[in-house]
């Protein structure tokens, strides 16, 4: 008992060293720590057990790549700034439903790549204009995109910390959407109740949002069936076949994520011919590459666990509490831990709280626990999300300090609703049926 104890205290310490302290890649810290733990559990470095669990969530970093690369075809594009202006520009002066817009429009991205990053590098930049035009403060946008990033990489249809917990357990991505759903839609609308209580009214003010929604983007609407076709065409190659495998079980082929989203990147380019694909693939693996760094870190990270049995070792500790302290500590140390990586915190804590949780509904368990990892992107010292979203202002943007207090407000009310599903989960399991 004392080797696995001595060999995970090591191996964490040797990852916050080298994240804080050195401010090391967290790939390449899980990476390191991982070899200190295999050299002190097993007396000796071995290459091939690395290089396995580099792969171990190989399939999951293929739908992050093929994701960023339909989310960056559609940036290139203009899709998402023609369908940000489309959505907005029809709003007229209605308030609450132009918050609700913005909402979706933020999370959308984070939907369908499971990456807050992606969803505050693309859509998150183009509602700031109108956020600010409705009369919303800069520090509370900023929080509001940060937050929404958040949301969506909670919802469905594509959850990456799901996915790498599914992946730990032999767990098959299938039944998340109603549970991960429960968990992203109330917090959807509080924030858009949020919003709403936080415009500053103000002469002129509708009039200044209709001009932001209509300049979210560069690109204009462009009127005609050709523009429709060009917005909409992408999004039904998608979501059409995740639609269609959830209908009709074993009768709609099962092509998977990843070539669902490269299909949808063709269209893209189908349909709009001047698209540069070598600078969509470039681009977009440079946003793919530190999420894929981490996912193979923390795979050598769980492998190593395993064979020294630190693993197991998490999981008898975790059955030694009881249901109710349990799920009061993964709630506390899994977001903590999630703010070096939210991806890290899933495969590291997320797995061996599922382990020690089973018996309830285990799928909404997990798209409870990915939700307590996805808050790690809010959480300091790296902040991620919240950062981002400063930066989209500039040099007089508001203060870090200050809108990662503000995020830390929403991330507990995450952390509230993850938890009351996962207390509850025997309850909601059968919906996930």
């Amino acid at each position: 008992m004392t080797v696995p104890i001595i060999v995970f205290a090591t191996m964490v310490l040797a990852f916050l060293v080298a994240t804080v302290k050195l401010s090391w890649p967290s790939g390449l810290a899980m990476g390191l720590a991982a070899v200190l733990g295999m050299a002190i559990g097993q007396g000796q470095v071995e290459v091939a057990p690395l290089v396995e669990g580099a792969f171990g969530f190989f399939d999951v970093g293929l739908v992050i790549a093929t994701a960023m690369m339909f989310m960056k075809a559609l940036e290139l594009a203009g899709t998402l700034e023609d369908l940000t202006a489309r959505l907005l520009g029809g709003l007229g002066s209605r308030r609450g439903l132009i918050l609700a817009a913005c909402t979706f429009l933020v999370m959308l991205p984070g939907m369908l790549t499971g990456s807050s990053t992606a969803a505050a590098l693309t859509t998150g930049r183009f509602v700031i204009p109108v956020l600010l035009g409705l009369g919303m403060a800069q520090e509370n946008a900023a929080t509001f995109v940060a937050l929404a990033s958040i949301f969506g990489m909670t919802a469905p249809p594509v959850n990456i910390p799901a996915m790498i917990i599914g992946s730990g357990v032999d767990m098959p991505y299938v039944g998340f959407e109603v549970p991960l759903l429960l968990i992203s839609l109330p917090l959807a609308l509080g924030l858009v109740i949020w919003s709403w209580t936080r415009l500053r009214r103000t002469p002129g003010s509708d009039r200044v949002a209709l001009e932001g929604a209509g300049s979210a983007g560069p690109t204009s609407v462009r009127p005609g069936w050709l523009s429709d076709l060009r917005v909409a065409a992408p999004f039904v190659v998608v979501i059409g076949p995740m639609v269609a495998i959830r209908v009709w079980p074993g009768v709609a082929p099962d092509i998977g994520l990843a070539a669902i989203f490269a299909l949808g990147t063709l269209s893209v380019w189908a349909l709009t011919p001047r698209l540069n694909m070598i600078t969509v693939v470039r681009q977009s693996l440079d946003l793919s590459m530190p999420i894929l760094g981490i996912l193979a870190g923390a795979g050598m990270f769980v492998t190593v666990m395993t064979m020294t049995g630190a693993r197991g070792l998490l999981v008898s500790s975790a059955l030694l509490l009881s249901a109710r302290y349990l799920l009061i500590v993964g709630a506390l140390v899994i977001p903590l831990f999630g703010g070096v990586s939210a991806y890290a915190s899933a495969s590291v804590l997320g797995v061996p709280f599922l382990l020690a949780m089973l018996g309830k509904s285990d799928i909404a368990t997990a798209a409870a626990i990915s939700a307590l990892a996805a808050v790690g992107d809010l959480m300091p010292p790296i902040a991620l999300v919240p950062s981002l979203s400063v930066q989209a202002f500039g040099s007089e943007g508001p203060g870090r300090a200050r809108v990662i207090k503000r995020c830390l407000v929403g991330g507990a009310a995450i952390v509230v609703v993850a938890a009351s599903l996962a207390y509850f989960a025997k309850f909601v399991g059968f919906l996930s049926r």
